[in-house]
């Protein structure tokens, strides 16, 4: 199973925390890697809706992790 993450930040401004936010995905988890794929391209499709003067810069698909299992550090 697998989570999806876009990072995005401020057109025109350097790539730092400041500058950018990492979008989580509130329908997930996906079964397959290609499942999370597109739901990372309908993301990326609707930045321009909710942040407008936001452009994606990166992506990822990463394995779930069950809270109850997740260790905080």
């Amino acid at each position: 199973m697998f989570e999806a993450f876009v990072l995005v930040c401020m057109w025109g401004q350097p790539q730092s925390p400041k500058n950018c936010e990492e979008l989580k995905d509130t329908r997930g988890p996906y079964i397959t890697k290609d499942q999370c794929l597109a739901r990372v391209y309908e993301i990326v499709q609707e930045i321009p809706l909710y942040k407008p003067r936001m452009q994606p810069r990166g992506y990822r698909c990463d394995k779930f992790t069950p809270k109850a299992k997740k260790q905080r550090t």
